[in-house]
């Protein structure tokens, strides 16, 4: 059997046990889901269900209606599932924390005031926040770190 008669086996075999596969994050329509998904970067799709009934409570579930919403108000609700500026910034992930209006100037002046070129995670002897992304604290701060670790290793992970 060829790979590609293999493969197409595979995915004749899935589609049959499979017909339909369930979205977890909880959505009414392709904008909802949007949300959910972006939300979900930083966060499990369980956490996202539970915030994202009270964001659509809070100020609605259209985007006319989240653009009007005050951005503090967004960050209060959507704090359990994502990493704050200010988490990031005590983790040394991000230097400063900027308005978006002032994003620009803020950035200019860094790079003034002799911002490295080099990010702290390029440098040799940086530890990642959390520990290694294989260990527990790793994969509840890096959620997505476990699922390229298991793309690339092809789920042979290293001993930890």
């Amino acid at each position: 059997m060829t790979k590609s008669e293999r493969a197409a086996y595979v995915g004749k075999k899935l589609a049959e046990l499979y017909p339909e596969t369930p979205i977890p994050l909880d959505h009414r329509d392709v904008y909802t889901l949007l949300v959910a998904v972006v939300l979900s970067a930083q966060s499990t799709d369980i956490g996202v269900n539970k915030v994202t009934p009270k964001l659509w409570a809070a100020f609605g579930d259209t985007p006319a209606a989240l653009a009007k919403a005050p951005v503090e108000e967004i960050r209060e609700i959507i704090r359990p599932v994502g990493l704050s500026p200010q988490k990031a910034k005590a983790m040394n992930l991000i230097h400063q924390i900027a308005a978006p209006r002032k994003l620009v100037e803020t950035a200019k002046a860094m790079i003034r005031d002799g911002l490295s070129p080099v990010a702290p995670w390029d440098q040799k002897g940086f530890k990642a926040p959390g520990g290694a992304v294989y260990s527990v604290a790793g994969a509840n701060l890096w959620p997505p770190a476990i699922a390229i670790l298991r793309r690339e290793t092809h789920g042979n992970y290293p001993a930890a």
